[in-house]
């Protein structure tokens, strides 16, 4: 974590302390590299890269904000699984989608899969030295306040939803739409769990070991109990009974009554739902949180 890394794809390099303007091909949108929070482009689509310090422990944060003018609502939108064979980062999930809505869209990737070129999954945890949840929760905070929204939409699947779960409760006037969301990381699958302690907490020697040094940023459940959770709707796929068991069911135990749950049918196993079914949930929050979509 010394800097930022040059990438080929996007050329983006190390700030050194001043704004670095340079050009991401992939995702079509100018970038930034700045040491701090930046004050965000509130009309054209950019990418910004904030890489603060000290630089040795703290992963640089990595978004692309799609400003809508006149907007009154702003999009955040946090990936889960990311397939490293098939994707290269940053991930700006739902990017083609997303944009079709009449709002403000904040894509925000997870830094801490560029810890290790097999890391999938880390659920915006961030690392022993850099709680990403709260500097997630401070920038996604002061982007909102810029562009004067009236509400903020966290929008996530599986590792994703957690990161939503995790962020709704830090930032002001903010709604969660969690599909299918894993709610304590030890609770999923244990491939997954183990590599990401050998590749984020080295120095501990197990999953328990973390949850026991970090129990609100390993456990929501735990998190929840103190205070209260966010507010939102928490959409479980009933064909993914591990999620059901695991994760949804000790949830539902522990958060505040400001999250309603709701079960429907998506595709067997794990996975989001459709992507027009994602839309129509999004849509809904956007539109007025009390009311879910139809069946």
């Amino acid at each position: 974590m010394s800097g930022i890394a040059e990438d080929s794809r996007t050329g983006v390099g190390k700030g050194d302390g001043v704004i670095v303007p340079t050009f991401d091909e992939r995702h079509r949108a100018p970038v930034l590299v700045v040491p701090r929070i930046p004050s965000f482009d509130l009309a054209e689509r950019r990418r910004y890269v904030i890489q603060e310090e000290p630089s040795e422990v703290r992963l640089p944060l990595d978004v692309l904000l799609v400003p809508r003018p006149g907007a009154s609502v702003l999009v955040v939108s946090l990936h889960g699984y990311t397939d490293r064979k098939k994707y290269s980062l940053p991930r700006f999930e739902r990017l083609a989608s997303l944009s079709t809505l009449d709002t403000h869209v904040l894509y925000v990737s997870d830094p801490t899969l560029s810890l290790a070129a097999d890391l999938s999954l880390a659920w915006y945890v961030g690392t022993a030295s850099d709680d990403l949840v709260s500097r997630h929760a401070a920038l996604i905070a002061a982007c909102a306040a810029q562009l004067g929204v009236e509400r903020v939409v966290l929008a996530g699947s599986s590792g994703g939803g957690y990161a939503a779960l995790a962020l709704g409760p830090r930032i002001p006037d903010s709604f969660v739409v969690a599909f299918s969301p894993q709610t304590r990381i030890g609770n999923y699958h244990a491939p997954h769990v183990n590599r990401f302690i050998r590749r984020v907490f080295p120095q501990f020697a197990s999953w328990q070991e973390v949850e026991r040094e970090y129990p609100r940023r390993m456990n929501l459940c735990l998190d929840a109990s103190t205070n209260g959770g966010p507010k939102g709707w928490y959409v479980q796929n009933n064909r993914d009974p591990f999620h059901r068991k695991n994760h949804m069911a000790p949830y539902q135990k522990t958060v505040g009554p400001g999250m309603r749950f709701f079960e429907e049918r998506h595709r067997e196993g794990h996975g989001p739902p459709k992507v027009e079914r994602v839309l129509d949930w999004v849509s809904a929050a956007i539109r007025h949180p009390d009311s879910p979509p139809a069946a």
